[in-house]
């Protein structure tokens, strides 16, 4: 008994460390259905806009600013801002309102706070969907008047040409930069791209575990443990695929597969305990044991794969199944679940840390005031480490980007030199970093009445920056480059 007063202790502890991250505080997911963690308590909010079509809903993905204080989300299909309205730009993304993680949001490096990836996976529904695959959008919060805007010049960028409905982002082991991975569609490959300040690349390539060979087989989660030790991906309706996965954060590579596959039921739902010990999956499917959450010890017999597999615990069984239980790690140290049994609550593992029944799984307990949840919750970085704070917008409106044809920036990216080319003669060419701070060096680079200039910028540090041009028109455009 008092080594389980000791371990409530630590959790607790954790909850208290984890709820210092605010990023991951509010949700929004389903038939406009929400969950505020601000309080303490998690309770619904209804005034979401994510929405059910052909009576389907899955994945999505929210962030806050380091007070809690809501930034945007998005179904995959649509972003939104804080005011629940679809951002400039926010229609028509690439992904799938019907992806098991059809977004991700990931603070950029060096982006000041105020820029952010915005992926989205392939959406296999109905099944012979074209493909999509891999993009990302470039969304910036200092645009709109601190609205938020998806800048159009990276919109549904196409990083991938297929991949699963499953994508995971942990931090890299530098603590600055970020991996994004996915698997490929009909191979056993994941792929690793690197997020940095130079923007985003392949960083590595893992052939391992099985080849999915199905489009079903698509379908559920995959997730990383907080620690980055770890990634569990798993695929039901029929494939039913569960496999564990070492991985190395400073590398980006997979290895040491495991697999724990069951013999009956399809998985669809996975999460890791805050302390990376226990590993939960929720499993769909009339067959004996029926629906069921189950329990794996990561730490039995050392890591043992066997021991593993023979660590499963059933934490719930039901008859009944009327949704795919996805599961999704709070930023208060729970554990939260669709319900098997009823879609306008949520179910809660309070103590994912303790072994066994310890763990104190409730079953609908969060009420969603009426509002709808179908297969799962939004997806976050399980770490909370999102660095992300109040953007410190500029104060000149610098960010108010327009997309004038009539002036031209090349290449962008950009390494070395820059060349400004417009149709009318250019007065100034000014150029400022994220947080408005106007960078002198390279602004005084210019010449007046001139059509095309180029621009030395090898100087200028790896980031994201806003160029200002006025031409002797009047026109005022402002652009937005990497360098």
């Amino acid at each position: 008994m008092k080594i389980i007063k000791l371990n409530i202790v630590v959790v607790l502890l954790f909850n208290q460390i984890s709820y210092a991250q605010r990023q991951a505080n509010i949700w929004y997911f389903g038939d406009h259905a929400g969950i505020d963690f601000n309080s303490g308590i998690p309770h619904a909010i209804t005034d979401g806009q994510t929405y059910f079509s052909y009576n389907h809903a899955e994945g999505s993905a929210a962030i806050c600013d380091s007070t809690g204080a809501l930034l945007f989300y998005s179904n995959g299909e649509k972003v939104w801002n804080k005011l629940h309205s679809v951002m400039p730009n926010g229609n028509n993304l690439s992904g799938s309102f019907s992806s098991s993680q059809a977004a991700l949001i990931v603070p950029a490096p060096g982006g000041g706070d105020s820029l952010f990836y915005l992926f989205t996976p392939d959406g296999f529904f109905p099944e012979d969907t074209p493909y999509t695959g891999l993009r990302y959008s470039v969304i910036n919060m200092c645009a709109a008047g601190g609205l938020g805007d998806v800048l159009p010049q990276t919109k549904n960028v196409l990083l991938q040409d297929s991949c699963l409905e499953k994508i995971v982002v942990v931090k890299h082991a530098n603590g600055t930069d970020y991996w994004v991975i996915v698997h490929k569609v009909f191979t056993n490959n994941f792929y690793s791209y690197l997020i940095s300040s130079n923007g985003i690349s392949l960083g590595s390539l893992s052939s391992i575990g099985s080849i999915h060979s199905s489009y079903w087989g698509t379908l559920g989660q995959m997730k990383i443990s907080p620690d980055g030790s770890h990634l569990e991906l798993l695929c039901g309706n029929g494939s039913s695929l569960l496999e564990l996965f070492d991985l190395d954060i400073t590398t980006g590579l997979l290895s040491n597969f495991i697999n724990l596959s069951p013999s009956s039921c399809a998985p669809y739902g996975v999460s890791f305990s805050p302390d990376n010990t226990k590993l939960y999956i929720s499993y769909s499917g009339v067959a004996i044991p029926y629906c069921r959450i189950s329990q794996f010890d990561l730490n039995a017999g050392g890591g043992n794969p066997d021991s593993i597999r023979n660590s499963e615990t059933v934490i719930f069984g039901s008859a009944n199944a009327l949704s795919q239980a996805g599961m999704q790690l709070g930023p208060d140290g729970k554990i939260y679940l669709v319900p098997f049994t009823s879609l306008q609550h949520l179910s809660v593992i309070n103590y994912p840390n303790l072994k066994g029944s310890a763990c104190m799984f409730a079953d609908t307990v969060i009420s969603l005031l009426g509002r709808t949840v179908n297969y799962t919750l939004p997806g976050t970085i399980d770490s909370y480490n999102f660095t992300n704070r109040i953007s410190p917008c500029p104060t000149d409106d610098i960010s108010d980007l327009q997309n004038e044809f009539s002036i031209q920036l090349s290449p962008n990216p950009v390494k070395n030199t820059l060349v400004v080319s417009s149709w009318f003669a250019i007065n100034t060419c000014e150029f400022y970093n994220v947080h408005g701070e106007k960078i002198n060096a390279i602004s005084q680079r210019t010449a007046n009445y001139k059509q095309r200039i180029e621009i030395e910028v090898s100087a200028l540090a790896p980031g994201m920056y806003f160029v200002k041009i006025t031409t002797e028109k009047g026109i005022v455009v402002k652009k937005f480059i990497k360098v």
